[in-house]
């Protein structure tokens, strides 16, 4: 750092020469003198004194270095605060780092948190495991009841089915022996219906040739008493008239030829399409034949 010095008073022989003045803080130092220890390291300002004052020359250069030394100052003041700064934040990021490995280290086991650390994990292992145990066996109770339910349900499922084709089977039958009831109560109806058909045809058959047997027996005798009567009216012609034949029958022998046929067409009527009125016909032809033979051969 340059010294500035300013011209002092004049000296004690009164030569007129000038002698520096030291400034030591806020006062003059008379005592310096030039080349001194004391001038040499003091920082103080040094003006020459002068007959009417200071040096304005000096004064001025002082001015202008205490500037200079002052704007040099704040830099300087402005790096090592911006050095201060920088070495501030540099200690908290230490700060911070040595923290963190404290915790780093802190947080890292130790034997016996490592066997705290085993046993708590064994603990948890077995812990899980009970769970999984008393969970799976809940799980197999549940299949259990699960199958016995479902065991029940096939079981009350085929003694439904069971009941069901028993009761259809029942209904079955009973419908069937229903059925069969009925159809033998119709196949008895029908054959007593029939019975009584058949027994009412047996009867009015019987009736019929109940009635044949009559009419025939009633043809008969007429046959019989048409020829008895043929026969004596054959007796009663005389031999000559039947020889001729130019004599006429008498006139009752007309009048019983219309009787037989009106006796034929009675019995006809009564016994219908039967074949006994043919036999009572024949038997009538026959007599009337008998009758003509008679008649013919009487003549």
């Amino acid at each position: 750092m340059s010294q500035h010095r300013h011209q002092g008073a004049p000296d004690a022989a009164g030569n007129g020469a000038q002698r520096p003045t030291r400034f030591s803080g806020n006062r003059t130092s008379d005592d310096a003198r030039p080349g001194e220890l004391d001038g040499l390291l003091g920082t103080g300002p040094v003006f020459t004194h002068a007959v009417r004052g200071y040096d304005r020359l000096q004064v001025d250069d002082y001015v202008a270095w205490a500037e200079t030394e002052l704007h040099v100052l704040r830099r300087e003041n402005d790096h090592l605060l911006s050095r201060y700064a920088a070495a501030s934040a540099e200690l908290q990021n230490a700060r911070r780092r040595l923290a963190q490995l404290v915790r780093e280290r802190q947080s890292l086991p130790t034997p016996e948190d490592a066997a705290a650390m085993v046993q708590r994990a064994e603990a948890d292992a077995e812990r899980i495991r009970d769970e999984a145990r008393t969970e799976a066996e809940a799980r197999l109770a549940k299949v259990a009841d699960m199958r016995q339910a479902v065991t029940a349900l096939r079981e009350q499922a085929r003694e439904e089915a069971a009941a069901l084709v028993g009761a259809a089977r029942r209904e079955a039958e009973e419908l069937r022996r229903r059925t069969a009831a009925e159809q033998e109560r119709a196949t008895a109806e029908i054959a007593a219906r029939a019975e009584e058909e058949r027994v009412a045809v047996e009867a009015e058959l019987a009736a019929l040739r109940a009635q044949r047997d009559q009419a025939r027996e009633s043809l008969h005798r007429l046959g019989t008493q048409i020829g008895d009567a043929l026969q004596l009216v054959a007796g009663a012609l005389p031999d000559d008239a039947a020889l001729s034949g130019g004599a006429e029958l008498p006139d009752e022998v007309p009048v019983l030829a219309e009787r037989r046929e009106a006796a034929r067409e009675e019995a006809d009527g009564r016994t219908g399409e039967d074949a006994a009125p043919a036999d009572g016909a024949a038997g009538v032809t026959e007599l009337h034949g008998t009758g003509r033979g008679t008649v013919a051969a009487a003549s």
